[in-house]
This record gives C-alpha cells, structure tokens and sequence, in this order.
C-alpha cells in the first residue's frame, strides 16, 4: 500500500510554553525542527499458512513513512504467530512483537501474546474482538517502559446501498514503572 501522510507536530512537543516541575516554573523552548512534514508511507502486509488445515499461520506487516529529511522518517513492523484451536475455528491465539525506528534509531519494541475471535458473517453482520497483552521498552526513554492491555471489538455491517461500515471499541491500559 501507498499513502500520503502529514504530521502537523513531529517532535510531540506540547503547546505550552511553561510547566511546574517539582514547584518550580520552565520555560520551554520548542524544537527549531517541529515544523509540520508530509510525506509518503509504504505498506506491506504477508500471511503465510504453516500447516494444511491452516490451523497455524505466520503474519507479518511492516509501513515505512518516508518524509523529506531524514530526521522524521519512521519504520514500523510486527510479526509472529497464530494458532486456531481443533474445534473452535472462530478463536485465534497468538504471539507476535512489534517494533519501530525512528531515523534509523530503535524508537521501541513490543513483544506481546494475545487472542482475536471472529462470528461468522451473519446477513452481511460481522463481530470481531481481539485481546493484547504485552511489555512495551523504549531503549532511550526507560521511564516509558509499561506493561499493557489492548481490548477491541468491531461490528462490521453492510446498509441497503451496499457500503459497509464499521463501529469499533477500543480499550488500552498501560501502567509503567515511574521511578525508572
């Protein structure tokens, strides 16, 4: 896949111009390079069937955004592993770690396990969920390392034009050792 994309904040850097740390009031001074980029993201996703029944698979997706300097460009990529239990073709357990560089530079990594359920299509009406559970470490930044959970659910559903549309509920939690 191919997509134009736009980051009006790159640095995340706050709008305020000063914070009270401690009692004390900074003042902060924003990056001289958080002007807004645009650039071009490049996607590609694989599934690879490990078995005959296809009980187990192998996935893989990875992006790259690819914005004019060098100093925001930003690689994304997941993998790992699904199983479908004999007799419940609807429930899918899996394990799998994520991971991105930010100019080249490890920015994270993610390695989780989790499950994802699917119903069969009913009337064009399709329920789907997914629970994620996993340990996010920012090599740079330890004081953001954090312990996660990761719940949706999807109802995808069809209207008499012939669209489809979804509604979507998503859930995460994340706690994080604060004296790192």
């Amino acid at each position: 896949s191919v997509g134009l994309v736009s980051d009006s904040n790159p640095r995340n850097f706050t709008s305020r111009r000063e914070v009270m740390i401690g009692g004390q009031v900074l003042t902060l001074v924003p990056p001289d390079d958080n002007d807004g980029v645009t650039g071009v993201r490049w996607g590609v996703r694989g599934y690879h069937p490990l078995d005959k029944a296809r009980r187990a698979s192998a996935f893989f997706t990875a992006s790259y955004t690819d914005f004019p300097q060098d100093t925001f460009d930003r690689t994304i990529a997941d993998a790992g592993l699904m199983y479908t239990p004999i007799g419940i073709p609807w429930l899918a357990a899996k394990i799998g770690g994520e991971g991105a560089l930010l100019s080249g530079d490890v920015l994270y990594y993610y390695p989780y396990i989790g499950a994802m359920a699917a119903t069969r299509p009913t009337n064009g009406f399709r329920l789907r969920g997914e629970l994620k559970l996993g340990a996010l470490t920012v090599p740079d930044m330890p004081y953001l390392d954090a312990n996660s959970l990761y719940a949706q659910m999807r109802l995808d559903y069809p209207d008499s034009r012939g669209f489809s549309f979804a509604n979507e509920l998503t859930l995460e939690a994340s706690e994080s050792d604060e004296d790192a």
